[in-house]
């Protein structure tokens, strides 16, 4: 009987604890109820000014209009950064330089005209400006070129792959990414010619260098078909454009060619009007029976230029109104006479 009553007053004071217990509870709850209802809630007032952004807010998921990225701030898996190169999209904003970031410039490119023998495209670099260029295929892993193209340098032609759907045009001592041809169709046989020249600086017609670290381009670039292989007739072709002003003379005009010299051509035939402004416009080859001419600038802002042009050969003249007049390449044999 000892025990017994010994165990009835035990679980009697257990019941008494657990009521004082619970009752302890609901006047702790009412508590909290009662701050709550005075100040808005110990967690703030509801209308988000309490809210503690992150660092990055603005790049986060949630600026962007998604909920999918709270998981981090309530204890869920944390997201993936949503960082990475640009899209091709983002070329024009100019946002980002070097070789991670967008292109200064892009446009579609597509050469499926045959201008070797080869079973690759190629790609040349006639660069007129006063940078090192260089150039990258999304399908190569390394640069196009073995070394950058010197400023006043002519490139030997190099293979670019078949499957490459864009190329990146680079200013080789800066990174700075100044054009990327997206996207890009190459035929097999085709031969693409870069021709570079500094960029006008405002009003400016001479060359000049912008600072790359302005986030502009530094150069433009004309991408153009080019033929390196000799024909079998007993023409010469030939085309025309202009990089640079005339002692600051930006008009437009006529070039003519007219046989002169110990061997003279054919009849005389234009070459087009040209201009500073029109660097981007893609001449034609002009079929022209081989001999010797003079090239005649119908404004006559410099004496006639003797040329001779030999047969089955294609030639293509570059008004640069400096030093070099008249930059004079073969395209046919890729070198600078």
């Amino acid at each position: 009987m000892h025990n017994t009553r010994v165990k009835c007053l035990s679980a009697g004071s257990t019941a008494r604890s657990v009521g004082r217990a619970v009752l302890g509870t609901l006047a702790a709850l009412l508590l909290l109820l009662s701050l709550g209802a005075c100040d808005g809630g110990i967690f703030g007032t509801g209308d988000g000014s309490d809210i503690i952004q992150p660092d990055n807010a603005e790049d986060s998921d949630t600026a962007n209009g998604s909920t999918d990225g709270a998981g981090g701030a309530t204890g869920g898996e944390e997201q993936p950064d949503a960082g990475g190169p640009p899209e091709p999209n983002d070329a024009d904003s100019g946002e980002a330089g070097g070789d991670e970031g967008a292109a200064s410039e892009q446009r579609a490119f597509e050469n499926l005209q045959a201008g070797s023998n080869r079973d690759v495209p190629l790609l040349s670099v006639i660069n007129l400006s006063q940078s090192r260029i260089t150039a990258f295929s999304d399908a190569a892993p390394a640069a196009l070129f073995a070394s950058a193209v010197q400023a006043g340098e002519v490139s030997a032609p190099v293979a670019v792959p078949l499957s490459s759907q864009s190329l990146s045009v680079v200013l080789a001592d800066t990174a700075s990414l100044q054009l990327q041809l997206s996207p890009l169709n190459l035929g097999v046989s085709s031969v693409t010619t870069l021709i570079v020249r500094d960029r006008f600086a405002g009003a400016q017609t001479d060359s000049n260098n912008t600072d790359p670290e302005s986030g502009e381009p530094v150069v433009d670039i004309l991408a153009l078909p080019s033929r390196l292989s000799p024909s079998n007739d007993a023409l010469a072709r030939v085309r025309m454009l202009q990089a640079y002003a005339l002692a600051g003379d930006t008009r437009t005009a006529q070039m003519l060619l007219l046989p002169a010299g110990s061997n003279p051509g054919g009849s005389e035939i234009s070459l087009g009007s040209v201009s500073p402004d029109s660097f981007q416009q893609i001449p034609d080859y002009r079929e022209v029976t081989a001999g010797s001419y003079a090239v005649q600038d119908s404004l006559q802002r410099f004496a006639p230029v003797p040329l001779t042009l030999d047969a089955g050969q294609s030639y293509t003249l570059i008004l640069a109104g400096s030093e070099a007049l008249i930059v004079i390449v073969q395209d046919s044999e890729s070198t600078t006479r």
